[in-house]
């Protein structure tokens, strides 16, 4: 078990982001309404899940908040576990190495049931952490080898992807998961590429989508490869997949009056969370708390540019007989 100590107050926003900036770390999305959030969830003692703990940042605001008696802490990414070392926490946090979609699984194996579940968080997609570190392969803005996988231990990586993967299978991935409208263009001029030499980096296949779809990224307020780039790093990591599977099974762990907030960083993974959401608050035993998704602040954007597309929705599990009064949301 990973043990934390401090006591630090909740920072400014503005403080919070410049101090995650310089460590290089993953700025918290939506960290103060992650937090109300948590505190309006009224569940004093229970157990918070981080399913995607990444640097630790939203996972260490709440437990210095001494709501919840310890945090269950899960990631793809083993590297979490040195940043969680090093960070300062009141409470006391275990974390485990796996993908969400297990979280049934891990948290049996953690002894955690059901009614002690008070909140669980889930912070989809890439961390700073990631992007920023050019040999994980996932940024066009550093030059590093295709690799994009959040779980080092898996074996499909992108290069695979884009230097093996028929034209049309390329063509349909670039389609469905990065919904680029020029995708056919693109897909022609990769297979075009590795004809003559394999795609093996990061600003090779930047520079190929560029000239694909006539864009340069100086011109351009959302970079040209951003799409395609998007397209692979869901596949890789069967990131829709596995989301539509998560969402069930963390529904059925929560406690009475828990809640599941989920931040989403584009439209088709907000649509599942959206339609699931929807479809399981027909049921009485849960209730919407976000007609409309929470979005940034005009603040948060100014100080974290990479949070711009982010949208939270959360869902609570209230028992029969304990329907209390929504109007506040």
């Amino acid at each position: 078990m990973l043990l934390f100590s401090g006591g630090q107050s909740i920072s400014n926003l503005a403080v919070f982001s410049r101090q995650g900036r310089e460590r290089n770390l993953h700025v918290p999305v939506l960290l103060q309404e992650v937090i109300e959030n948590a505190v309006q969830a009224n569940v004093a003692g229970k157990v918070f899940v981080d399913c995607t703990v990444g640097a630790g940042g939203h996972c260490q605001k709440i437990m210095e908040l001494g709501i919840f008696s310890r945090c269950i802490a899960i990631d793809k990414d083993e590297n979490c576990r040195k940043f969680l070392e090093e960070s300062n926490l009141t409470h006391s946090v275990r974390f485990v190495q796996g993908s969400f979609a297990k979280i049934v699984e891990i948290l049996t194996q953690e002894k955690v049931t059901s009614q002690d579940v008070g909140f669980i968080l889930a912070d989809l997609g890439v961390s700073s952490m990631q992007l920023d570190n050019a040999s994980r392969g996932f940024s066009f803005s550093h030059d590093g080898p295709l690799d994009m996988r959040m779980d080092l231990s898996q074996s499909t990586t992108a290069w695979q992807v884009v230097n093996q993967s028929s034209e049309e299978a390329l063509g349909n991935i670039i389609r469905e998961l990065g919904e680029e409208r020029k995708w056919k263009r693109v897909a022609a001029a990769i297979v075009k590429e590795r004809q003559r030499n394999p795609i093996n980096t990061t600003c090779q296949l930047a520079n190929i989508v560029c000239n694909a779809k006539k864009e340069r990224a100086r011109y351009r307020k959302i970079h040209p490869a951003t799409l395609t780039f998007q397209s692979l790093r869901l596949f890789v990591n069967s990131e829709l997949n596995e989301l539509n599977t998560f969402i069930p099974m963390a529904l059925s762990c929560l406690g009475p009056v828990g809640r599941l907030a989920i931040i989403s960083f584009h439209s088709l993974e907000d649509r599942i969370v959206k339609q699931t959401f929807k479809e399981y608050a027909e049921k009485s035993e849960f209730r919407i708390l976000t007609k409309k998704p929470i979005v940034p602040s005009e603040e948060e954007r100014e100080v974290n540019i990479r949070c711009r597309s982010a949208k939270m929705r959360v869902i609570e599990r209230y028992p029969k007989g304990n329907e209390r009064d929504f109007t506040q949301h």
